[in-house]
Parts: C-alpha cells; sequence; structure tokens
C-alpha cells in the first residue's frame, strides 16, 4: 500500500473522464494493518517527514523521492498521511503536543468502474 503525505490530482494521468474519488478517515491503527498485510510502499519525500510519521506510525517509513501517478484502472488506492496543525519547526522527527496527523484511506476509480 501507497503512503504518501498529500493528495494531488496530478496523481491522476488523465483528467478527461469523471473519477470516483473516496476519502475515508482510519485511525493510525488501521492504516498500521494495512500495511502490515499489504506492505508499506513510502512516497513520502522528505527525510524528516518520514521520521516524524515513523514515530507516529510505530514502523519504519522510508523517505522516498517520487513522482505518484495512478493508472486508469478500477483499483488504484493509498493512504494519505495528512498533517494538521501549525507549522513544524524547521527539521521537527516528532510530533509536538497538539498537531496530530489524519490517516485517511483514497480510493481513485473511473466513474464507469461502478457501473
Amino acid at each position: 500500500m501507497l503512503l504518501t503525505n498529500a493528495f494531488s490530482f496530478n496523481m491522476i494521468p488523465q483528467m478527461t473522464q469523471s473519477m470516483a474519488i473516496t476519502a475515508t478517515p482510519i485511525t493510525v491503527a488501521q492504516a498500521r494493518e494495512i500495511f502490515e498485510q499489504e506492505g508499506l510502499v513510502s512516497a513520502v519525500g522528505h527525510e524528516t517527514t518520514a521520521a516524524l510519521l515513523s514515530d507516529v506510525l510505530g514502523m519504519p517509513v522510508p523517505a522516498q523521492r517520487t513522482t505518484v501517478r495512478f493508472d486508469d484502472d478500477c483499483s488504484s488506492s493509498l493512504i494519505v498521511a495528512q498533517y494538521v496543525g501549525l507549522r513544524l519547526n524547521e527539521g521537527a522527527t516528532v510530533l509536538p503536543e497538539g498537531p496530530r496527523i489524519i490517516w485517511i484511506l483514497v480510493r481513485i476509480a473511473p466513474a464507469w468502474c461502478g457501473d
């Protein structure tokens, strides 16, 4: 399962047709369980962000700077670790008091997949 710290429409190769995008909030425990079952493929591009997510998730998250692009199939999904809070101090690798990570399971499919 792919892990990112953001979602962008640039991840979808062709926005020439309607897409069904679902975003389901999950817990950190659910994210960890999915990664343990399916494996964790990191698309987290910065070392400090990867270290912070490793700390919160309780498992290694390697920094992997890559471009994420999904196919036009009916089974694309990823987990987004969305930081919520004031801007972190430069180099922060531990989540301070107050800010949090929201874990979101995102599924993407062309609208015709549901027909």
